[in-house]
């Protein structure tokens, strides 16, 4: 009897493994996006056990109509940003609509309202159906002047009627809490949609405030402030989770021109929102240094080359807590952008984590 006991807990694995995916960027020298590594080119440390899995490359989105650059979604947090200039955040969408539409720029425009996402423009549509909505639906003293509108079009008219939600959606009154289960939720039913897609994906998130605040920070474990930022911790990690699993890549824009080092809310909204980038692949910007969205667009497609996801085995937690890690490539020469760590995963989440292969 005992011997067949011994026999069956040899059978049992020592520990149990969940995995979590963890995208990489690595770049030459020069700049370049590096393609050729193999998983053995890759180091990982951090827990003990922890250890890499499986690895892949994934290219950025294929452009639609052989454009010339990859479509890019930009997320505009209306339902949340803690501002009081509601006009002329109206105003700077509809000035980067406009450039989109000028200069024919494959770009999304999705707007998070009180009732969830919205489109407001979608790049599939004609520019001049853009103009044409844009200028019906502008005030007299402030219409471009080389706007022309065809006020017959129907496929205008549903453009117009997209672009009402900008001035019908201000800041929502809700706690922190509600608030940052609303960011996710946007964020999560984007993840949903973008997984059908092939490739690599940018997201330029408009926003000023992220869902949680920086948990890198040792001290943010021990700090009774982020009491409310713990309960969401869990929809926090599984959010990242579908968005590496679908391939986003999230590139924050603070939507503010003040600086963040002189403002401490601001910081606070800074470091949360280049966690978020760093756990995606992608980069945090704010509008003082890019001085525009578009510019901020401009950014993220210059950064959008291929990328590598890589499937990291940690022991199962005993709770949600931050792990660091460290991802080294063994080739000299060579830059890697990793995120530092990432949130345990619990036992319900690693199903997800596995299913999200090639």
């Amino acid at each position: 009897m005992r011997r067949l006991l011994f026999l069956l807990l040899l059978s049992l694995p020592l520990v149990s493994q969940v995995k979590i995916l963890m995208p990489v960027v690595v770049k030459d020298a020069a700049g370049k996006p590096v393609t050729d590594l193999k998983i053995s080119d890759f180091q990982v440390s951090g827990p003990k056990d922890i250890r890499l899995s499986d690895m892949w490359l994934v290219p950025p989105q294929t452009p639609r109509d052989n454009g010339a650059s990859p479509p890019v979604v930009v997320i505009y947090d209306a339902a949340n940003i803690l501002s009081n200039s509601f006009d002329l955040n109206v105003r700077d969408m509809r000035d980067f609509l406009h450039e989109v539409a000028q200069r024919r720029f494959a770009v999304t425009v999705l707007i998070n309202t009180e009732a969830g996402l919205r489109l407001v423009y979608d790049s599939r549509t004609p520019p001049e159906i853009l103009l044409a909505a844009l200028a019906r639906t502008a005030q007299p003293k402030t219409m471009p002047s080389d706007i022309k509108a065809e006020t017959t079009d129907a496929t205008a008219e549903e453009q117009a009627r997209n672009l009402t939600f900008l001035n019908t959606t201000g800041l929502v009154h809700r706690s922190r809490l509600n608030a940052g289960v609303d960011q996710m939720n946007s964020l999560l039913a984007f993840a949903h949609l973008a997984q059908r897609l092939p490739g690599r994906k940018a997201l330029v998130w408009v926003a000023t405030n992220p869902p949680v605040l920086d948990t890198r920070n040792p001290a943010y474990w021990n700090q009774t402030t982020t009491f409310v930022d713990k309960h969401l911790l869990p929809m926090y990690e599984a959010t990242v989770e579908e968005l590496n699993a679908a391939r986003v890549s999230v590139y924050p824009l603070l939507f503010s021109r003040t600086n963040p080092i002189q403002f401490g809310n601001d910081w606070g909204s800074w470091m949360g929102l280049t966690q978020l980038a760093e756990s995606t692949g992608g980069l945090a910007s704010r509008l003082g240094d890019q001085g525009s969205l578009l510019a901020a667009v401009h950014a993220a497609l210059a950064d959008l080359g291929p990328y590598y996801m890589l499937a990291v085995e940690v022991p199962i937690p005993k709770e949600l807590d931050w792990i660091g890690v460290k991802i080294k490539a063994t080739r000299p020469g060579v830059t890697v952008r990793a995120a530092s760590g990432f949130l345990s995963l619990k036992p319900v989440k690693a199903a997800n984590a596995q299913a999200a292969q090639h």
